[in-house]
């Protein structure tokens, strides 16, 4: 039960430092105006420590699927202009 615990806030940590890196990729760009305020969140560390620490266990799954729609999004909005960057290239392989 702990090993498939840890297993899933793994993966909860490889997503959500995918969708981080895109953004922080973005806002170095200046092109704020692509991310809603949702995804501008993942420029907040307290986020960040909520989504990957003060997650319990029976929260882990939702949060994955959180992410992971950010993540689909985030990779339709950069789909045209962000291709050859590192950051979108692992957002890709998610």
């Amino acid at each position: 039960m702990i090993a498939s615990s840890c297993k899933q806030m793994s993966r909860l940590e490889i997503f959500y430092r995918c969708v981080s890196n895109m953004v922080k990729a973005i806002q170095a760009t200046g092109e704020m105006g692509l991310l809603d305020s949702r995804l501008l969140a993942y420029l907040d560390p307290e986020k960040e420590n909520n989504t990957l620490y003060r997650t319990h266990s029976s929260q882990t799954q939702s949060k994955l699927e959180e992410v992971c729609a950010d993540a689909v999004r985030l990779w339709e909005i950069c789909a045209d202009g962000y291709q050859d960057i590192k950051e979108y290239m692992l957002l890709n392989v998610l």
